[in-house]
């Protein structure tokens, strides 16, 4: 099986699991499933093996492994050379013309991706229509997803920043507007806009493997973008202190995987290191509550921070220790 027809069938096997079982559910893709579980199924589509979601039973897993697919994919589902163009949508003010330039950038789209994004945005509006609680708004499931639909290769971080609004609104529409937008027919082939060169320059010399290619073609996997590799590791401190605003966003379409690279055993840690960690962990909590208050005018709740969590367990935890080597027992119990 190829990369594209593997990348069609974790989407179709999530969304129908999805579908089938968790509409109703509050928040399904805002909290954050097992992160174990959520690799070893994406580790089975990887390999090729069969009945991949056989046996699990948590929505909140289902829904991640469909995120994390999303998010790793060599290249986004609306495309890097169509970034600028669904971009500009959100400075329509006509929503008539709004959707007509929806219409023409969707089916721009190679038949491959068009067919992930005609599975995956129905998914959410039908979880909008299903459940109307505060989470799960087109609004607020546009907020998880657009870092995932729409991004640059190499970007500037100001620039990503500077675009996250945009994104949100156009991701937003498309949710909103899924039956108009994805049920228009084409009389003629849509004319591509040009893609940006810099943008799709690839500088590495290695084969780009990607959507736009037909099913069943030669498929060689590279390095994923930094802002979207699940590890994260050496992008993540070097470009929180330049631009907080930008991991917030890659933490929150990630769902929380940015907690995955504070996973070392404390008890082997010396109390510099401990201390070095707890500095960079309280730092991405706090830079994520100030962006948070920028954005939106207020402090974030609770609900806010869920994808957080093992930030703040591990945060409490490199406390605990600092404070007097507790054991795992005595944190974890809050002593």
């Amino acid at each position: 099986m190829s990369g594209v027809d593997t990348a069609v069938r974790v989407v179709q096997d999530t969304v129908t699991w999805l579908q089938a079982n968790a509409l109703g559910i509050e928040g399904l893709f805002r909290a954050r499933g097992d992160m174990s579980q959520i690799h070893a199924i994406k580790q089975k589509y990887d390999r090729g093996i069969p009945g991949a979601l056989q046996g699990c039973k948590d929505p909140f897993v289902v829904a991640g492994v469909l995120k994390l697919h999303l998010a790793t994919l060599p290249e986004p589902l609306l495309s890097f050379r169509l970034y600028d163009s669904f971009l500009s949508v959100a400075s329509t003010h006509n929503r008539s013309r709004r959707i007509q330039q929806l219409q023409h950038l969707i089916h721009c789209l190679p038949p491959p991706a068009l067919r992930i994004v005609e599975l995956v945005i129905p998914l959410l509006a039908q979880i909008c229509a299903t459940n109307k609680s505060p989470t799960n708004t087109p609004q607020r499931l546009a907020v998880l997803f657009s870092p995932i639909l729409l991004r640059l290769r190499n970007a500037d971080v100001y620039k990503v920043v500077e675009d996250v609004k945009r994104a949100d609104a156009v991701t937003e529409e498309l949710i909103r507007e899924y039956e108009t937008v994805l049920l228009f027919e084409p009389e003629i082939s849509a004319n591509v806009p040009e893609p940006n060169k810099q943008e799709n320059t690839n500088t590495s010399g290695t084969a780009q493997p990607d959507l736009t290619k037909a099913s069943g073609a030669t498929q060689n996997r590279i390095p994923m973008d930094p802002l979207v590799d699940t590890t994260l590791d050496g992008a993540t401190d070097m470009l929180f202190s330049e631009a907080p605003g930008v991991f917030v966003e890659v933490d929150r379409a990630l769902g929380g995987a940015l907690g995955h690279i504070f996973n070392g055993s404390v008890k082997k840690m010396t109390a510099d290191d401990l201390h070095a960690e707890k500095v960079v962990v309280k730092r991405k909590l706090r830079n994520f509550d100030n962006y948070f208050y920028e954005r939106h005018g207020r402090k974030a709740s609770r609900e806010d921070k869920e994808h957080l969590r093992p930030l703040y367990l591990r945060y409490y935890k490199l406390r605990c220790f600092l404070e007097g080597g507790r054991d795992k027992k005595e944190w974890k119990n809050g002593k």
